[in-house]
């Protein structure tokens, strides 16, 4: 019986069709948390599959894939925390159930994800071999990784769109759309990946940059379909021009719906709630990690001596995942509450730390 409601609220928050605050926590805690699992699991992927495919061009080409996300995590890190203030102010208004307010949080959120993303974007893609050998990188990485480096630093604009509007169908409780946004853009990385780096069929041998044009294209592509979904007239928001307005208001999903709809009891038993949820998941990864480790490195074979370094470093940080999961379900809840101020200063020690 239990299953068999389960699997019916699992399928339902992949349709999108429920963007209410459901009278059930455990359902709407489903209800947005699948899609937002397999999102972030899409996200990664991006990385996941250049890496598998660029590992064939040798080691050189693997590090300057390393070392370009390394330069990627503070942009994603930026367009994430965008995201969370973007998801806690449509959430606000949808469970308040103000569509005007609505429309005009898209719009502002449009507006402030392009501005983010071209100060990310310029500067770094003109200083990306200064940023290169800031991360190390040496003279034979240097003259393989610039090209590839620069195209990706050059899509900041194009990530922090991506995370920015995927936040804000997640906020209105169609989480279920930018999952379905990141595996049509992860499909095209994955034909496009090989089919650029070893120039199959009618496509030209590009290499390493093949790699960097694969993803940008599948990524772009993945926001033109959110802001086909975002601006068309029929749709749920339908913005214009008139809601992309700068302002100074930048205030996350379930809680800030339950806080909107005026329901704060039922927003911390629901974040307490996705914390234990959250716990029982990251403590079987981290179980899955420290025993599979040798075969998931083996998967980017790159040698004895590095594998041994990369068994030890995933067995390692594995360790912590039990901690981690709880924090950041904790830290969203705060976010979503409007607190945003004490998760950044935790984040400050953790990482000063």
């Amino acid at each position: 019986m239990f299953l068999g409601r389960l699997f019916k609220v699992i399928a339902e928050s992949l349709s999108g069709k429920n963007r209410t605050t459901p009278q059930w926590a455990w359902r709407a805690i489903v209800l947005l948390s699948i899609p937002m699992i397999l999102e972030m699991g899409m996200e990664a992927l991006f990385a996941l599959v250049d890496t598998y495919f660029v590992s064939k061009l040798g080691v050189v080409a693997t590090a300057t894939v390393g070392l370009t996300e390394s330069l990627m995590v503070p942009v994603y890190s930026m367009a994430w925390g965008l995201g969370m203030g973007i998801t806690a102010v449509v959430a606000r208004r949808t469970g308040a159930k103000d569509r005007p307010g609505t429309r005009i949080a898209a719009g502002q959120s449009l507006f402030l994800a392009i501005v983010l993303g071209l100060v990310l974007a310029i500067p770094a893609a003109l200083f990306a071999p200064r940023l290169l050998v800031m991360m190390g990188a040496g003279a034979d990485v240097l003259a393989v990784a610039t090209p590839y480096a620069r195209l990706m630093l050059a899509s900041n604009l194009v990530v922090t769109l991506l995370f920015a509007i995927n936040a804000v169908f997640r906020g209105a409780g169609d989480p279920g759309i930018a999952l379905r946004t990141l595996a049509i853009a992860n499909g095209i990385n994955i034909v496009l990946d090989p089919a650029l780096i070893f120039g199959l069929g009618p496509f030209p041998a590009l290499g390493l940059y093949g790699a960097a044009v694969a993803t940008t294209i599948g990524r772009s592509i993945g926001v033109l379909f959110l802001l086909w979904n975002l601006i068309r007239p029929g749709g749920n928001f339908g913005i214009t021009r008139a809601h992309v307005r700068p302002v100074a208001k930048v205030l996350r999903g379930i809680i800030g719906q339950n806080l909107g709809a005026e329901q704060p009891d039922r927003a911390a038993r629901s974040a307490w709630w996705c914390g234990h949820y959250n716990m029982v998941y990251m403590v079987l990864v981290t179980v899955l990690f420290w025993s599979a480790a040798p075969w998931i490195v083996s998967f980017f074979d790159q040698g004895p001596a590095a594998d041994g370094y990369a068994i030890l470093a995933l067995r390692v940080i594995s360790l912590g995942y039990f901690f981690y999961g709880y924090g950041m379900v904790l830290a969203q809840a705060l976010n979503g509450a409007g607190d945003s101020l004490t998760p950044t200063w935790l984040n400050v020690i953790c990482f000063g730390s």
